[in-house]
């Protein structure tokens, strides 16, 4: 394993952990949720190369405002600019070969936004998605389309001091109940904690506006020729199966798992399923690849 600084064009520290051969036919690369950061991954991360081996090679980076990652300038936390990210730590960290991208929540609406600007990756490189507890636009309809909605939203998430959150048992009920489908380790609960409290405030706040005005639908038949699953919780309280349905009928072929009494962290609630779902990608690349080194030149 290795950890590595990042730096962006705008002077962003992304803070990126590695692990695996650089000569891996696969990379697989994870965005993580709102206020969350690269380590939710952990037990996916390990159970990959578990199975995998030497087939994969896994990168988990923290989003700016996230973990160990810098805020960068005021104003840049945007969905975008999350992408230009996501594109600059690929270019560091894995320059070539096939990629497999995994999304959960902020992090799969950033792999929407990647697909927008930048589709030539898509289609040179990448060889498989998982999009997990996330949603390609509608976030908190029709709430927010009351009037001044929208408008008062910033000043209330701004308000927000994640670093003030405490580690109580009231904390840990309440994150149970609202982030998960009801079952969580109280290990799970604390790395959950201890990722929120890291967040920058500003950055939480101008990504939570991003949430709300994320609007991407049109931009899902980006993946209609990437072999794509979709998963999602049937009791994610904060991206509701419905998310999940829209985007998997929006992409030709995406293959929808509902997972029973799961909630919105999918990661630390169904692990397995996560590798089962990655590894499928990864050993189908491989194949692939198997079969056009026999075909005589």
């Amino acid at each position: 394993m290795s950890r590595q600084t990042v730096h962006t064009d705008d002077h962003a520290e992304l803070n990126v952990e590695v692990i695996g051969s650089p000569d891996a036919p696969t990379t697989v690369v994870f965005t993580h949720g709102w206020t969350l950061a690269g380590g939710l991954w952990d037990d996916v991360v390990a159970g990959l190369h578990s199975e995998l081996g030497a087939h994969v090679r896994t990168v988990a980076l923290d989003a700016r405002g996230h973990g160990a990652s810098s805020g960068g300038p005021v104003g840049s936390a945007t969905l975008p600019r999350l992408a230009a990210d996501l594109k600059k730590v690929i270019e560091v960290c894995a320059p070539d070969g096939d990629l497999v991208l995994v999304g959960h929540s902020l992090g799969g609406m950033v792999l929407m936004a990647l697909a927008e600007h930048w589709p030539d990756l898509l289609a040179e490189r990448v060889s498989g998605v998982v999009f997990a507890s996330t949603s390609s636009g509608a976030l908190w309809s029709p709430v927010k389309h009351l009037p001044g909605f929208i408008s008062a939203a910033p000043w209330v998430l701004r308000l927000n001091r994640p670093h003030l959150m405490k580690n109580t048992g009231l904390t840990r009920l309440l994150m149970r109940r609202r982030l998960y489908g009801g079952a969580a380790s109280r290990s799970h609960l604390e790395e959950t904690i201890e990722q929120m409290r890291s967040v920058d405030a500003t950055v939480m706040a101008d990504l939570g506006i991003a949430l709300l005005l994320h609007e991407r639908s049109h931009l899902l038949s980006a993946f209609d020729s990437i072999p794509t699953v979709v998963l999602s919780g049937s009791k994610d309280r904060l991206t509701r199966t419905r998310h999940s349905r829209r985007i998997a009928e929006g992409i030709a072929g995406a293959l929808l798992l509902e997972e029973p009494s799961a909630g919105h962290i999918i990661p630390h609630e169904r692990p397995a399923v996560v590798i089962r779902e990655v590894g499928v990608l990864v050993r189908a690349n491989s194949a692939r690849a198997r079969e056009l080194q026999a075909v005589p030149a």
